[in-house]
């Protein structure tokens, strides 16, 4: 469901089990929503250019490429309850149609109540982490222009001369990797269509940015999944960030057998 729907809808389709999930499975859950995207977003970027086709198959990728990571990053320790057999589909407890709607709907109010707090103020720290480094080396260095996105497009750089990006094209790939994981992968999209890649760099470039794994999904995630399963916070809150590191390994693993392809 991850590769079709958002990182907070598609968890709750499993609501019901997500008290109960082990860690491993949590991080499974949470790279799993980092590493893909949603059809809204993806009709959205195929309307700005984006091949629909790759931001297809790239989601769809994911899906094998999150168990591979999310078990290399948080091994299983604990038995799964649903790990058997006789595992019985759990059961509404409305009363009627009136209490589910009734139910629902309040629900959902929670839920986008906390995802906005989260956002808000995960973005805000992301903003201002950004402006404290670019402050600090303009300092130190005299030195304007070096932000987060920008060292952690130095970080990047490696891969995607790993990856067969041709060397006049490394840094500026390297950069929007590292704009998404900071802001998010529409803007690292739209700054992507603004350049004058060549079609071998736009087609990695389509597969390493397509997902949700940026600092403020980490929040959001958090905040959506632990409304449903308030137990799982700090659970959720300890492998946060390794989820969203997972996420973007998933989205590079995409890239480096695309590349191998092509």
């Amino acid at each position: 469901a991850n590769s079709l729907l958002g990182q907070i809808e598609s968890p709750m389709l499993v609501r019901s089990y997500l008290p109960k999930m082990t860690r491993s499975e949590l991080m499974s859950v949470m790279i799993s929503g980092f590493s893909t995207t949603s059809i809204t977003l993806l009709v959205t970027f195929a309307a700005q250019g984006i091949s629909a086709l790759h931001l297809f198959t790239s989601s769809i990728m994911s899906i094998p490429g999150t168990l591979v990571i999310a078990k290399l990053l948080e091994p299983e320790t604990h038995t799964p309850e649903t790990m058997g057999h006789n595992v019985s589909p759990t059961k509404d407890n409305s009363d009627n149609v009136i209490d589910a709607i009734a139910s629902g709907a309040s629900n959902g109010f929670m839920v986008s109540g906390i995802i906005i707090a989260m956002l808000i103020t995960f973005i805000g720290l992301t903003v201002f982490a950004n402006d404290v480094v670019e402050k600090l080396i303009f300092f130190v260095s005299g030195k304007h222009g070096f932000t987060v996105d920008t060292l952690l497009g130095f970080v990047f750089r490696p891969i995607t001369y790993l990856l067969g990006v041709p060397a006049n094209e490394q840094g500026d790939v390297a950069a929007l990797i590292g704009n998404r994981m900071l802001i998010n992968e529409f803007v690292a999209y739209l700054k992507m269509m603004s350049m004058d890649f060549s079609v071998y760099s736009k087609t990695i470039l389509t597969y390493l940015l397509c997902g949700f794994a940026n600092f403020s999904s980490i929040g959001m995630q958090i905040g959506g999944i632990s409304a449903m399963a308030p137990s799982t916070r700090a659970t959720l809150s300890q492998i946060g960030l390794r989820a969203m590191i997972g996420g973007t390994l998933v989205n590079l693993l995409n890239a480096c057998i695309v590349s191998f392809l092509l």
